[in-house]
């Protein structure tokens, strides 16, 4: 591909890359970035045959464009932990961070923290993100709107320490931090570590939840990389402290895909009352095909679509 050295794009403030094998070289791509002096959202997608060059991309912010606030870096080789915390480094101030997937970890966790002030975005949902970094970021990203992570552990949200055991009814403990990300509307990561808990600790979840008054779409079950039905999640049962999401009027959809899940009929009829914008729901919502058919059933009334799991 020929490009033209004159060619100057000073005003463009999005850019959105899609190379395959055969078109253009990475060198250009590099070359057609650094036309882009205003940019302020990249989006680069590498097919699996290239790897993104780490050093380039730095030397991008650092020299060409270095009002980028939305990075998306999904696809080609895998980014290293490391690579990713050199970019984070060397970006001056990221808003939107996506890499899908990627080995995001302790290295690019500790080089986020800097950028939580200003950070509305994060999708790592296939890494090596921590269930305590995501904790961290959903109790110090004010400003947070969209967040995809792995998982999410009852312990962490709870506050409980490593070795350290609650019992009783009442669950108070001096390390638990309320979620302060309340502009939230897209949530996805896995929320577990109460397969074998008492109900107690699903309410103390179902609180925190409850804080995400801007919430449209939930997602607590596990990635699609997940095989079979996971019973470590949340009970989506009143009994269980379902109640305690009545504040989420936004609420247009919900995936409990992958969990072992048991709503009731009375559960199903509270969903449909207390969330007037849902109108999708997916997974099975009982482990039992007969009760699943049922609550569809009611939710169906309300014009809400579930979009099933094959049972076993």
């Amino acid at each position: 591909m020929y490009l033209d050295n004159r060619l100057r794009f000073p005003a463009l403030k999005v850019l959105r890359l899609t190379i395959s094998q055969h078109e253009v070289l990475i060198e250009q791509q590099l070359e057609i970035i650094r036309k882009c002096p205003a940019l302020r959202e990249l989006s680069w997608y590498i097919t699996d045959f290239h790897s993104y060059p780490v050093s380039d991309i730095c030397d991008l912010f650092k020299s060409y464009c270095p009002f980028v606030e939305h990075l998306n870096l999904s696809g080609g080789h895998l980014l290293e932990d490391r690579d990713l915390s050199l970019i984070l480094d060397n970006c001056y101030k990221i808003k939107y961070f996506l890499v899908i997937p990627s080995r995001f970890g302790e290295l690019a966790s500790r080089s986020l923290v800097r950028h939580f002030e200003h950070l509305q975005g994060l999708d790592c949902k296939e890494s090596a993100l921590t269930s305590k970094m995501a904790q961290t970021i959903m109790t110090q990203c004010y400003n947070l709107i969209r967040f995809g992570g792995v998982t999410l552990e009852a312990r962490d949200i709870l506050g409980i320490m490593d070795g350290n055991t609650v019992g009783g009814d009442t669950m108070v403990h001096p390390y638990s931090q309320d979620w302060v990300c309340t502009k939230l509307c897209s949530l996805s990561i896995f929320i577990c570590g109460l397969g074998a808990k008492p109900l107690e600790w699903h309410r103390k979840v179902f609180q925190q939840l409850g804080k995400l008054e801007r919430l449209v779409l939930l997602m607590p079950g596990p990635g699609p990389a997940f095989n079979g039905q996971s019973s470590d999640g949340l009970d989506f049962r009143l009994v269980a402290g379902l109640g305690l999401l009545s504040n989420l009027k936004r609420l247009c959809l919900v995936n409990v895909r992958r969990l072992v899940m048991q709503v009731g009929e009375q559960d199903a009829k509270w969903m449909a009352e207390a969330w007037p914008k849902l109108k999708q729901v997916g997974g099975n919502l009982h482990y039992d095909s007969e009760r699943h058919l049922e609550v569809i059933r009611i939710l169906r009334v309300k014009e809400i679509t579930v979009f099933p799991e094959r049972f076993n």
